[in-house]
């Protein structure tokens, strides 16, 4: 197997903990690998993407909270029934859904009074 350049090596490893957001693969992983020990160990390595010179480059930042979980056997053994699946893509889906809304709201809250407001 070629080893992978470093240049490479950041992409692929860019691209899965991205993908780490996803709920159905996350399922995946976890059926697939959840009692692989070599697998805990590379989510442990990739935790170095949370350093901020990595950090800038994830697209979808509630990857590192599954990262996280993801090195939990009670994670991985709950996230590979569907019922639990479907529970993260719901939370997400509100989350995303009221995302703006409450963005909009916190930072109402935020701004200063000016006088004759």
């Amino acid at each position: 197997m070629d080893v992978p350049d470093d240049r490479k090596r950041f992409e692929l490893e860019l691209e899965f903990v991205n993908s780490l957001a996803n709920p159905a693969y996350l399922q995946w992983l976890a059926q697939t690998y959840g009692n692989d020990a070599s697998f805990i160990d590379y989510l442990h390595y990739l935790e170095y993407w949370r350093q901020p010179q990595y950090a800038k480059y994830i697209i979808y930042p509630h990857a590192f909270h599954f990262l996280n979980l993801l090195q939990r056997n009670e994670f991985r053994t709950a996230v590979a029934s569907a019922s639990v699946r479907e529970l993260i893509e719901n939370q997400q889906f509100f989350m995303w859904h009221h995302f703006r809304q409450n963005r909009e709201r916190s930072s109402q809250a935020a701004a200063p009074v000016t006088k004759g407001e």
